[in-house]
Order: structure tokens, then sequence, then C-alpha cells
């Protein structure tokens, strides 16, 4: 499935009760490690489905594969993934992306935390170094500020630090008492129209058609 540079297509267009993973043989208790991403988008959407709103269901589906594959053969460490993740994605995807991945973040977690070092494949995945929703927010938000003043500045003959002041002041008028406005949010980037990448497979552009007007 399509990796860097583009979301995997989700499960969604798959349908749950259509979607195979082959159980394991008698003599052995492991699935093919081609298996696992699609095994994981079962458990999630079994497990999560009444818990996690329909409207972010998609999102986190997608967010899912893309974790899956940036982890290691063995091992996921999220203090390291969801950084350098969300700083990719920012590009591509319209803020409410990020704001059903805070919402969801908790139960997300969890969910994989648990789920993922249960798969049954030759070699166990481990999950370490989980992260708050605190600390995912502040990630969430150091980006949203770089993409808002990138904007903003585009082509303008700015140093870096007065930069990074902008960004910080950004940053400081997102965030209020510990939690991200998303109303402040939604104002900041309401004239910033959301560009959508050509390249991306039909129902990917109809997911984040969507996410932007919602």
């Amino acid at each position: 499935m399509p990796k860097q540079g583009h979301f995997a297509k989700s499960i969604r267009q798959k349908k749950v009760n259509q979607l195979k993973v082959r159980q394991p043989r008698k003599n052995s208790n492991v699935i093919n490690e081609d298996q696992l991403t699609d095994f994981m988008l079962v458990r999630f959407a079994l497990t999560t489905k009444k818990r996690v709103d329909q409207h972010s269901q998609e999102s986190m589906q997608r967010l899912l594969i893309e974790i899956l594959n940036k982890r290691s053969q063995d091992l996921l460490d999220l203090s390291m993934v969801m950084p350098t993740l969300i700083k990719e994605l920012n590009s591509k995807v319209p803020w409410q992306f990020f704001r059903q991945v805070s919402d969801n973040w908790m139960i997300f977690q969890k969910f994989i935390s648990r789920e993922l070092p249960a798969v049954p494949v030759k070699k166990q995945v481990r999950v370490v170094n989980n992260i708050s929703r605190e600390i995912l927010d502040e990630i969430i938000i150091t980006n949203l500020a770089k993409k808002v003043i990138g904007i903003t500045l585009l082509n303008s003959p700015v140093n870096n630090g007065m930069k990074k002041m902008m960004e910080n002041q950004m940053k400081e008028a997102i965030w209020y008492e510990g939690k991200i406005d998303w109303g402040k949010v939604r104002s900041l980037f309401s004239p910033l129209p959301f560009i959508l990448d050509n390249s991306l497979d039909q129902p990917t552009k109809d997911w984040l058609t969507e996410l932007a007007k919602s």
C-alpha cells in the first residue's frame, strides 16, 4: 500500500466485513508480516467503533496505517514516530485532521498499545514511550503555528529570528489553559484554503475535501 507522500486507502473502501485476514494455520501461531496492517485495521474497527465517533473513524484508520508504516520490524516508539509523522502530515491534511486525532488520542493510543503486541506475527512488536494528549497537542500546535506563519510569510524576506518569534506568538494565541483553542485555529486557517494534492487517489481526495469543510 502507498507509504511516503500519500495516505493509504482506508478500511472504509474495503469494508470491514469483506476484508479477509488469513487465519493462522493449525501448525502455526503466526500471520504473515504483510497482513499486520489489515489485521490491525480490522481490530480497530471492531473494538473502537462505539467509542470513536463516525466522523473521526476515517482519520484514525488512516493515522493507524501511517504509524504502522513507520514502525521498525519489532518496535514502535510513539515518542519518536509521532513528532515526525505530524510534521510530515502537516502539509498534506487540513487542520481538522489534527483536531480529530487530538480528540481521540487516548482511545487510539490505548488500542495500539494493547493490540499491536498481541498480533500473532513471527516477531512480536513492542510499543514503547506512550505520549500524553498534552504532549501530542503541543506537537500539533507547534506544527500548525509553523504552517500559518509559513503561508503568511510566503516569499517575504523575514529572518529566522523574527520568524521564530512569530511562531511562538502564534502558539500562545491558540493555546488556552493547557488546551488547543480550536475556535481560534479555525479563524486563523479560514482565509487559507486547503490545497488538495491532485496526485492522490479519488477516495483520499473525497475524504480530505469533506474533512476540510467540517
